[in-house]
């Protein structure tokens, strides 16, 4: 697993002795653009980390290795980039899309991780993030939400009913314009 920053070409070449070993390349990147990804990456550059993302990809089509997978830890700062960074995985060619609920890292406070975090009190997801993953690119095969499942599970019972007025209201608002 990598930030994928020095996963560039003159490295990759570093490793040639070990190619046969090299079965799959894991990518954290948690942002689908640039201001957030260099937002939340402090010191990662995001033109750096896309050029490094279409080298992979070129070896993975090469079948250098069998499996690549972007990873994307949600929060708050990057929730409406979840559907771009799908886009992204398949424009890449990856294998796996991976969502996964943020954990408390040591450098964030407890109430800085409160306002962040998008799991409430360990049980449902912000009503914003489950909105969100009603969007059916989430249906794609590379999507692996797994990491949030059950907390998506439970969302579902929570926030089905306000959701479908929410959409319903939409529709007769889009009707009357």
């Amino acid at each position: 697993m990598s930030n994928g920053i020095l996963f560039n070409e003159t490295n990759w070449k570093l490793l040639s002795k070990n190619y046969s070993q090299i079965h799959a390349v894991s990518i954290s990147v948690d942002a689908a653009t640039a201001e957030t990804y260099e937002d939340l990456r402090v010191g990662g550059k995001w033109n750096i980390l896309l050029k490094n993302l279409n080298m992979l990809s070129e070896l993975h089509r090469q079948k250098k290795f069998e499996w690549f997978q972007l990873n994307f830890v949600v929060q708050r700062a990057n929730l409406l980039e979840m559907c771009d960074f799908v886009r992204l995985g398949q424009k890449l060619g990856v294998n796996k899309v991976n969502f996964q609920n943020m954990h408390k890292p040591y450098f964030l406070t407890k109430n800085e991780f409160k306002k962040n975090c998008l799991v409430i009190n360990h049980k449902y997801l912000d009503y914003e993030l489950w909105k969100v993953l009603q969007d059916p690119i989430f249906n794609d095969p590379i999507v692996d939400l797994k990491g949030l499942q059950r907390y998506i599970d439970a969302s579902e019972k929570k926030y089905r009913k306000r959701y479908e007025r929410e959409q319903r209201a939409k529709q007769n608002k889009e009707k009357r314009a």
